[in-house]
């Protein structure tokens, strides 16, 4: 995969796609209710544009920090079905804050498809 970061000129907010995925992914962590603050409060400062929809996200210093000893709490799979790889959803978290949601194909091609998080599967790494 590759790291083609673009820095944005102006930070956004979470698309309702992205807060859906951290949301049904922190769900499954104790004391979730840390990281929808954090969530809440995010913003998206930097795009992959290698054709994954990774993000970079900021968060205010002011938000609890969420303590847990794993980079990457927890983790997404979702199948698309027919010839297309699965999906995989990765939450990091680096030094208590939600840094990056990572979002690939397991094959490194490009997401041009609308994603179904329904039916994702949750793996918790703590």
């Amino acid at each position: 995969m590759s790291r083609l970061k673009r820095i944005l000129a102006q930070a956004r907010v979470l698309s309702p796609f992205e807060k859906s995925s951290i949301t049904k992914m922190i769900s499954y962590l104790p004391n979730n209710y840390i990281l929808e603050s954090q969530m809440k409060n995010a913003v998206v400062v930097s795009v992959c544009d290698c054709g994954c929809k990774t993000i970079d996200l900021r968060i205010p210093p002011y938000v609890d920090k969420y303590v847990c000893n794993q980079t990457v709490p927890v983790e997404m799979e979702v199948e698309l079905g027919s010839d297309s790889a699965p999906i995989l959803f990765l939450l990091h978290v680096v030094n208590g804050y939600i840094d990056e949601l990572e979002i690939f194909k397991l094959d490194s091609s490009p997401i041009d498809e609308e994603i179904d998080i329904s039916n994702g599967i949750v793996h918790v790494r703590l």
